[in-house]
């Protein structure tokens, strides 16, 4: 055995011997073109299990179900069909409970050292700070999806990804890159002593165009004059006609996107998937609208660059214009 086929039985034995555990990297942070924070990373717990880890026999992990089920005030047995899903021996973490809060992770931790395969993972969820007034350009984030995890396999099914917007488009920019740490375990799973770590590296953080503070008065002027003209919607946008930056753009009405970051309700989405008002709907991006009134500047403007009229030139608008026709007159 220890001849012929020993690094076999040696790669199990450090199987059982050593845990690895993933230090989260902390996404990189938004801001607004003169500093001013839009959205950061707050502490928040996982409650995850690792089967393999668990228990081998099945009256030894009911007592953990038991704990899980009193802690949490959920049916042992649904919290044992979660983790088992995919087998008792499968290695990946698997979500017992997202979001735990700050009290229930404190009567987890009292019994961690009795809930073999079990871990309570600090896993920062984003938190989005500019009130809602950027919701549909920042985006937000969410817990991977099957369609995420082929797409992205590096990735594990506790982790956060960019859903739309900017948090999409630059995700490997803010990602940032995971840490490790592997700990000796004794026979029943208790750590003993760090066998060796990695720091994780935070995500590379972003500043937009957008003046944040622009952003706010321009809302608050938009609502004013779309209250007085009876209406429930309103888009605009201000823009840099040198650089083409961004400067302010406003949809009205707009939805908060911390409720995606952290797990929306489903009966939270159908309000706002079935509101009139369309608050998901991106109207700057997005709207077709009839330019109306806007474009006489533009035109005027390209009148004079061209010579064909001075700013003293005086038109007789008629409400109409006769073009003849050249073939019968």
């Amino acid at each position: 055995l220890q001849i012929f086929q020993g690094s076999r039985y040696q790669a199990l034995a450090d199987g059982n011997r050593v845990r690895q555990t993933v230090l989260r990297a902390p996404r990189g942070a938004m801001y607004d073109r003169n500093g001013t924070l839009l959205a950061r990373n707050v502490a928040n717990f996982d409650l995850v299990a690792v089967p393999a880890r668990m228990p081998k026999k099945a009256q030894d992990r009911e007592p953990i179900y038991a704990t899980l089920s009193q802690i949490l005030q959920r049916p042992a047995e649904d919290i044992q069909k979660q983790v088992e899903k995919d087998g008792r021996q499968s290695p990946s973490p698997e979500l017992i409970q997202p979001n735990v809060e700050r009290d229930i992770a404190l009567a987890i931790e009292e019994k961690i050292d009795d809930l073999q395969g079990i871990n309570l993972e600090t896993n920062p969820v984003r938190e989005y700070v500019d009130q809602g007034y950027l919701a549909h350009f920042l985006g937000y984030t969410g817990r991977v999806s099957a369609e995420d995890l082929k797409a992205h396999q590096t990735y594990q099914q506790t982790d956060y990804i960019g859903k739309v917007g900017i948090e999409r488009a630059y995700e490997s920019d803010l990602r940032g890159q995971d840490g490790a740490e592997q700990t000796e375990v004794d026979s029943t799973g208790k750590p003993i002593k760090v066998l060796a770590s990695k720091d994780s590296s935070p995500g590379n953080s972003l500043r937009l165009s957008i003046d944040f503070g622009l952003e706010k008065v321009f809302a608050e002027s938009l609502t004013k004059y779309m209250q007085a003209a009876g209406s429930t919607r309103a888009a605009g946008v201000a823009m840099n006609p040198k650089t083409g930056e961004i400067l302010a753009a406003v949809n009205i009405p707009t939805y908060d996107p911390n409720v995606f970051s952290k797990g929306i309700k489903q009966a939270d989405y159908t309000e706002l998937v079935n509101n009139p008002d369309k608050p998901l709907f991106n109207k700057v991006a997005s709207g077709g609208y009839p330019i109306g009134s806007t474009i006489k500047p533009l035109v005027s403007a390209a009148g004079l660059q061209e010579g064909v009229i001075t700013p003293q030139t005086t038109i007789e608008d008629r409400g109409k214009i006769e073009v003849k026709n050249i073939y019968d007159p």
